[in-house]
């Protein structure tokens, strides 16, 4: 898991789930290969008989575009069968609630 914030109390986590976390207190990067990339770390670690579970909100559209783009592409771990759930937020304009920032439209999400 990643968390930018130092704030944010792991400790709530049940300890028989926390021995399966790992916490980096630092942001997450969409530079392929790094190993700040959770789409990396998922293909140099998941195996198809684990179950695997990616979620993706880190309220930066760009860059979770990014890493979803990675998860989908041909070879990644998406699409060899590592991630079992996946779920996203995505972030896009809805000026009819007042919601701006994101990227793309609702019809593309």
């Amino acid at each position: 898991a990643w968390e930018i914030r130092p704030d944010v109390d792991f400790q709530s986590v049940p300890e028989a789930w926390r021995k399966r976390i790992t916490m980096h207190n630092r942001a997450v990067v969409a530079k392929k290969a790094h190993a700040d990339n959770p789409v990396h770390q998922i293909s140099r670690l998941c195996k198809v008989e684990d179950f695997c579970v990616l979620k993706l909100d880190i309220d930066d559209p760009d860059t979770e575009r990014a890493l979803l783009h990675q998860l989908q592409q041909d070879g990644g771990p998406g699409f060899l069968g590592l991630v079992d759930e996946f779920f996203w937020e995505d972030h896009v304009d809805l000026p009819r609630y007042g919601l701006y920032g994101g990227k793309g439209s609702l019809s593309e999400s």
